[in-house]
């Protein structure tokens, strides 16, 4: 039986003022109308049982993202973030305690994917290839621009007997523009789109590996894992509340990922984007005949190459604006210029620092 993780931690800091404490990126309705997180669990059905599909998530998320998921999935809440190996190497463990042990799915949550059957027909590619090889496979992006916001990856040898799929010949981080344009140019490189498919098995033993301290931290949950699969769920979140916070932190692509001489990779036929910022949420919709993406209760008068989003209760108009970035939502009003909508970070910890994160309650006192 195959299993999936969804990653759906993370404040989604770049999506203020629609993005909040208690209502990140993940959890807003930015595919196309669609709840994110809903969208991603929509993509594995007839792939994964619900039984077998974890989502793992933040403690002070647990409540809203339980209620949207409902029987969909097995709902698990990190005391602390410890960003992704920690997360894909307890869901290798909880995959295999559960009888689980043919591919294991990981996906992040917030990430926009188009052309869902082309997806599952990928994934199922990624998951035979995982399954016959033991291989660490990735999804690789064809760029169609030079993104200096994405990590890449160099393609090696074809693969024989899978379709599309690759040797991974090396990660790189993400670029400078000239460099970027340069993987662009040779054809050979990939956006690494940070989805992954492998056996638990195969994981846990790269992770043993190339990651030993961390390896030795999720055998402790090895135990417990098999308690919950046997009916005592108790013990599994005693585990995590006393353990979790003592792994060390660290991403899946330094852990194992950088380091495997078994990595691989399949070149995408579905459409993708990380849904990183406005601007990239931007490209997904229609424009005007001024380049403009206006939507809800906005207006753009005169104005060129700007996106204008009034999702409050009152009209946002824009006269003579130039490449702006204007969003209204009940979290506050943003303005920037085009280019710089990857700094919208520094307006959330602007408003951290002075205790305006969360918005006031409505007129019945209830949080917005």
């Amino acid at each position: 039986m195959r299993s999936a993780l969804v990653l759906a931690g993370g404040r989604g800091e770049r999506f203020w003022p629609m993005s909040l404490p208690g209502r990140p990126k993940q959890l807003l309705p930015l595919a196309d109308g669609t709840i994110l997180l809903t969208a991603t669990l929509e993509r594995l059905d007839g792939i994964v049982a619900p039984e077998h599909t974890w989502i793992l998530t933040g403690r002070d998320l647990f409540e809203p993202v339980s209620r949207l998921v409902g029987d969909r999935a097995r709902v698990v809440a990190e005391p602390v973030g410890r960003n992704t190996a920690p997360a894909v190497g307890l869901a290798a463990i909880l995959a295999g305690a559960y009888g689980a042990e043919d591919a294991m799915i990981v996906l992040p949550s917030d990430h926009l994917v188009a052309h869902r059957d082309v997806f599952r027909a990928d994934l199922r590619l990624a998951c035979t290839l995982a399954e016959e090889r033991e291989r660490l496979v990735t999804f690789g992006i064809q760029p169609d621009r030079p993104e200096v916001g994405y990590g890449y990856l160099e393609r090696g040898a074809p693969i024989a007997g899978h379709e599309r799929a690759f040797e991974v010949k090396s990660f790189r981080e993400k670029p400078d523009l000239d460099t970027a344009r340069r993987y662009v140019a040779s054809g050979d490189f990939r956006w690494n789109s940070g989805m992954f498919v492998w056996r638990p098995d195969v994981l846990l033993a790269a992770l043993a590996r190339h990651r030993p301290g961390l390896a030795h931290g999720l055998a402790a949950f090895e135990a417990p894992a098999a308690a919950a699969a046997a009916g005592d769920a108790m013990a599994f979140e005693a585990a995590i509340a006393r353990d979790f916070a003592g792994l060390e932190s660290i991403s899946v692509d330094y852990a194992v990922m950088e380091k495997a001489d078994n990595a691989a990779t399949i070149d995408a036929a579905f459409a993708w984007d990380d849904l990183g910022s406005w601007g990239a949420w931007a490209r997904r919709r229609p424009r005007d005949e001024r380049g403009n993406v206006v939507e809800e209760r906005a207006v753009a008068i005169d104005s060129d190459d700007c996106t204008v989003l009034g999702g409050g209760d009152r009209p946002v108009v824009v006269i003579g604006g130039k490449g702006l970035v204007i969003v209204q939502h009940d979290g506050g009003t943003l303005v920037c210029p085009a280019d710089r909508v990857d700094e919208v970070r520094k307006a959330v910890a602007a408003l951290d620092e002075r205790g305006w994160s969360t918005p006031p309650p409505d007129d019945e006192g209830n949080p917005r």
